[in-house]
């Protein structure tokens, strides 16, 4: 449907038969499988469970796995899939008919789930093909039903029976003729598939006529009013131009024939005037006949633009036709909302709006602007506050590209508390009046905003400046607290880099202007012209026009030698940063040519050992001429022969000495692999002797108990675990000198009571806690975290916890704020508590609200901070963290957890 942003780890994608590219994101979701071998749907169905519940997102992934499902026919199992394949995505005409269809060739059928499902498809997108199918089914089961009625009654089975009832009762002729009604009102109009609509609805009318007919009520008043519905569904049709209008006139024709009717002058008119607009739209719809995005794009805005000269259900109807042929197209939905809340502006039409702002942020639910307008929409019919905050903690389960995203959404949301306070635009309060609840309420949020984007992006990201001067205006220009946007801007200056900026001052002068004087205004200017470093100029011009306005002759000339000096101090940093700039690029350059030369030496060695390799070679192509020199040896002189004798007796020592040499470097090659390879032999029979004496069969019935004080013998452990079950053997690990090291093994009889055992990880066994963990072979598992050591956002981490406080103090707290999953406090090895803990909650909104609300409040006398878990990550092994493993962290220190990490919100 469209392309995720979705990272998933490729090791473990692999397992899943998930293709992965360089950048992580998924590509196909095919099994990998042996060639000549046939797929197992159920092996493939398991991964695409555990992939699934990794990560709902993968919308490749969710039509798979319903396409399996419905091979085999779990239909249990396909329903719960596609239930919650459709509360992540909507779902296409196509994926709903399949649905619709496999629900109806059930031999029991719930014709109001049927009917349910049908209406579920509706609200997604438009589907003049869905209505015909509706329609179509339940003529057949009012066929049906009037069958039965007709003929004797017959004992059938229960089942059957029930059925039949079930039919009577629901399906009727006003059921359907709702279904007819409300497919003409969506559809009716659609230029190509309006007239199966009009066709299915004539259908059905004549179709009842004949029931009529059957039962003899051929002179009734219901008759005749059956009569003009067929007409008027006649007359309906032609009013509206469609591909084809031939149709419609020849149903009237041989309806006014059969019926002995006189002409219509009115159905007459219509029918020429559809004649004539049907050429006109038949142009706009050749327009859409393209797969280019763009040419489609222009074709449809042209569409909308000739639809807005007629009816606003015609303007409908063309988006609707836009929403199915470009459902991502964010602009188009922007266009479309807009269209709306102009044109539904009544409380009746209330549903119909917010739904469709419902369907616009889940078909783009990356688009701030969406989420922004669905907000302003809840405002504009006065929607309870609860709703609004419940939809905005909903907006910040999404994942955004950028922090300036999640400070629109934020700014939305307080911009909606700050207009229904009653102070708004009244300036009731000032710096001297007590604060509303409402206004109490908008300052939590903003500042909740501000921690927000301080915890996730920093206190020196933009987004963080915007929601200051916000807070700062609101406080300034709505509630009449000048004292306060002071504090807002005196502590924005103070933070990364705003200071220096000259746009901080510049939004500071704007409060002070309307409501400082001209010393404060004159101090504000003189501290911008002080500390500014991206635009000094501009800050040194702001402060001479101000002195120039306002100012005597005295502080103008003061005003000008602030800015000879400001602007010569800029100059002097700047040539002082040329300065550092110039003499990096020497050092760089420095570096460039020291690397140069090593490079071109090690390409001068190596080419010296290439040509002493070859000189060596020709050497070896020459000996063979000796054999030469002894026969011309046979001709010379005795005296000769000697010298030559010796020269080749010379020649073959050398020869039998390079001989050796060679033979010697060839042993050490030889003894070098042969030493490698047997220490790979003894590495592999030391693993193997290793799994040997590890007894997994055991292992599922052992326990490993550790933190124990060195004083804990046999006898203690077998009386704490004996309730568990049969014991068969405890075993304390020593030293040589046989004291205890701390931990030991209890084995069971059978693996239940290993679960019972479990059960007691952290009790007390003397003045320590225990530790119980199952016993695992950790050459294969390594070690584990049993908690997440990454980002939690259904975890708070809260520290500055008192010694004395206790789990139960903790959830006393947070039980308020939603189900809470476990409370886990940290402790040392004596069972001292470290003053930090972890609040884990079943949902990570209640976790979200937890952390707004209950930062800074006092458990046994201190305030506690809380915030969203996310450790840091650790550069080294996780295996060497094994002490910490059971206390949830990775790190020693509570002041680490913090959430500044960006990629942390990103995997959210």
């Amino acid at each position: 449907r469209f392309q995720t942003d979705y990272k998933m780890d490729t090791a473990e994608d692999a397992t899943l038969g998930v293709e992965v590219n360089n950048n992580g994101n998924m590509l196909t979701v095919k099994e990998k499988t042996k060639e000549g071998e046939e797929e197992d749907p159920s092996v493939r169905i398991e991964q695409l469970e555990a992939a699934l519940f990794k990560n709902p997102q993968l919308y490749d992934l969710h039509i798979e796995y319903v396409k399996l499902l419905r091979s085999v026919f779990n239909l249990p199992k396909l329903r719960n899939a596609r239930e919650r394949f459709h509360k992540h995505f909507p779902l296409t005409p196509q994926l709903w008919s399949e649905w619709i269809t496999d629900e109806c060739a059930l031999d029991v059928k719930d014709y109001r789930e049927i009917k349910s499902l049908f209406d579920r498809a509706h609200e997604d997108y438009l589907a003049p093909d869905l209505y015909v199918q509706e329609i179509q089914y339940f003529v057949e089961v009012l066929n049906e039903v009037k069958e039965d009625e007709g003929e004797e009654e017959e004992e059938d089975e229960d089942e059957d029976e029930e059925d039949k009832n079930n039919a009577k009762e629901i399906v009727t002729v006003n059921f359907i003729r709702d279904i007819c009604q409300n497919a003409v009102q969506s559809c009716g109009k659609h230029f190509v598939k309006g007239g199966k609509i009009w066709e299915q609805y004539l259908t059905f009318e004549l179709t009842v006529f004949g029931f009529m007919m059957q039962e003899g009520e051929s002179d009734s008043d219901a008759l005749n009013a059956q009569k003009e519905r067929v007409l008027s569904v006649i007359r309906r049709w032609i009013a509206h131009p469609h591909a084809d209008m031939d149709t419609p006139y020849h149903h009237y024709t041989q309806w006014k024939e059969t019926q002995k009717l006189s002409d219509d002058e009115g159905i007459e008119q219509k029918y020429k005037k559809s004649k004539e607009k049907q050429k006109e739209y038949e142009n706009l719809e050749s327009a859409l006949d393209t797969s280019d995005a763009s040419t489609l794009r222009a074709a449809f805005a042209e569409y909308v633009s000739h639809e807005e000269k007629t009816t606003p259900d015609r303007v409908q109807l063309a988006f609707e036709r836009y929403v199915v042929a470009d459902p991502l197209n964010t602009l188009m939905w922007s266009q479309y909302i807009n269209f709306l809340d102009e044109t539904h502006k009544s409380d009746r039409l209330r549903a119909h709006v917010l739904s469709q702002h419902r369907r616009s942020v889940r078909n783009c639910p990356w688009s701030v602007d969406l989420w922004c307008q669905y907000i302003n929409a809840m405002e504009r019919f006065e929607c309870d506050f609860f709703d609004v905050k419940k939809l905005f903690e909903e907006i910040l389960t999404n994942t955004f590209s950028s922090s300036g995203e999640y400070a629109r959404v934020w700014l939305c949301f307080c911009q909606y508390c700050a207009r229904a306070s009653p102070q708004h635009n009244t300036q009731q309060e000032g710096d001297g009046g007590e604060d509303s609840d409402s206004v109490v309420l908008w300052r939590s949020f903003v500042d909740a905003a501000l921690k927000y984007i301080e915890d996730y992006f920093g206190d020196g990201d933009s987004a963080y400046a915007t929601l200051s001067f916000y807070k700062a205006r609101v406080e300034a220009f709505v509630f009449a607290s000048v004292t306060r946007a002071r504090e807002v801007f005196e502590d924005l200056v103070r933070k990364g880099n705003f200071g220096k900026q000259v746009a901080t001052w510049r939004e500071y002068q704007r409060i002070e202007l309307s409501f400082g004087d001209a010393n404060t205004q004159r101090k504000i200017h003189q501290r911008a012209v002080q500390f500014v470093r991206d635009s000094p100029e501009s800050a040194c011009e702001d402060y001479v026009s101000f002195e120039e306005v306002v100012g005597t002759l005295p502080q103008i000339d003061e005003a000008k030698r602030r800015q000879r000096n400001a602007l010569k101090l800029s100059e002097g940093r700047r040539k002082h940063l040329e300065q550092k700039k110039e003499k990096r690029e020497r050092a760089n350059a420095k570096t460039f040519n020291k690397q140069q030369k090593r490079d071109g030496k090690r390409n001068r060695n190596k080419q010296q050992q290439v040509e002493e390799n070859n000189n060596s070679d020709e050497q070896q192509t020459k000996r063979p001429k000796r054999t030469e020199n002894n026969k011309v040896a046979n001709q010379l002189q005795p005296n000769e022969k000697d010298n030559v004798a010796e020269n080749n007796d010379k020649d073959e020592d050398e020869d039998e000495g390079s001989a050796v040499v060679r033979k010697t470097r060839e042993e050490v090659r030889a003894e070098r692999a042969a030493k490698k390879k047997e220490k790979e032999e003894q590495s592999h029979a030391r693993d193997e002797e290793f799994h040997k004496v590890f007894d997994e069969e055991k292992a599922k019935k052992t326990v490993f108990v550790k933190n124990l004080s060195f004083e804990v013998d046999e006898e203690a452990l077998n009386n704490r675990f004996k309730e568990c079950g049969d014991i068969v053997e405890v075993r304390v690990v020593r030293s040589k000198n046989g004291k205890s090291k701390g931990f030991a093994y209890i084995e069971f009889k059978d693996s239940s009571a290993r679960q019972f055992a479990l059960s007691k990880d952290r009790q007390f066994l003397g003045d320590r806690p225990m530790l119980v963990d199952p016993c695992i072979d950790r050459s294969k598992e390594g070690s584990r975290f049993n908690f997440s050591a990454t980002y939690d956002p259904k975890t708070l981490f809260v520290k500055n916890i008192d010694v004395k406080a206790s789990e139960n103090d903790l959830k006393e707290i947070f039980n308020k704020f939603g189900a809470l999953k476990d409370v886990r406090l940290m402790r040392t090895p004596t069972g001292q508590s470290r003053g930090f803990a972890y609040v884990e909650f079943e949902t990570g909104r209640d976790a979200a609200t937890a952390q707004i609300a209950s930062n800074n409040t006092k458990i046994k006398g201190k305030c506690v901070s809380v915030e969203v878990s996310n450790p840091p990550k650790r550069k080294g092994k996780v295996g060497n963290n094994r002490g910490l493993r059971r206390f949830g962290t990775t790190d020693t220190s509570p002041s680490t957890d913090t959430t500044t990490s960006s990629t942390a919100q990103t995997s959210t």
